[in-house]
């Protein structure tokens, strides 16, 4: 029924969060989700990470799941999953993402920087479970209004990868898809 609220479950909610807790699952999801980026990754290294931080001014920030990841070149890359477990698409979505990731970069140290100093890469990813399919932008610069030519280049970026499983499947290709 159109407007119908999915109520809730923690249970179910639980048992997603808790599928990505094994390392196996995460370096399956991203094997199948971002099979070209995949093949940069040594699985061997995957490591869970704190999910809670304590920002600059004492607020508080909380995701599901952060892992890292070695790049077989060297250097590690964070792999931000947000499990997302409410029955409405939420807009601002990309916005949270560049929030989450602008806290992990702020608490790293010196260690988790690369030998110029350089922060490592965060790769978000948005694993969704709603009813109906996801509309949100997954990228931030999707958000903002409309822009003067001459200005593209200032205009932020940062996408997010999108993992859609759909729960009732009743349109055609259902099934889980990546954007």
């Amino acid at each position: 029924m159109p407007g119908k609220q999915r109520p809730r479950n923690p249970k179910h909610d639980a048992s997603y969060k808790n599928f990505f807790t094994h390392p196996r699952t995460v370096a399956d999801t991203l094997r199948a989700a971002a099979d070209d980026f995949a093949r940069h990754l040594d699985f061997a290294t995957l490591e869970r990470m704190p999910a809670s931080f304590v920002t600059e001014h004492l607020g508080q920030r909380h995701t599901d799941m952060l892992w890292r990841i070695g790049a077989i070149d060297g250097g590690w890359i964070y792999i931000l999953i947000l499990l997302e477990f409410q029955s409405t698409v939420d807009r601002r979505m990309a916005w949270r993402m560049m929030d989450y990731i602008a806290t992990i970069w702020m608490r790293l140290g010196r260690e988790d920087l690369g030998p110029g100093g350089e922060y490592p890469f965060v790769l978000p990813v948005v694993i969704y479970n709603g009813e109906r399919r996801w509309t949100a932008p997954t990228d931030i610069g999707d958000l903002l209004g409309p822009v003067p030519g001459e200005l593209l280049g200032y205009r932020p970026r940062l996408r997010y990868l999108l993992i859609e499983i759909w729960a009732e499947m009743d349109w055609p290709g259902s099934g889980a898809a990546v954007r």
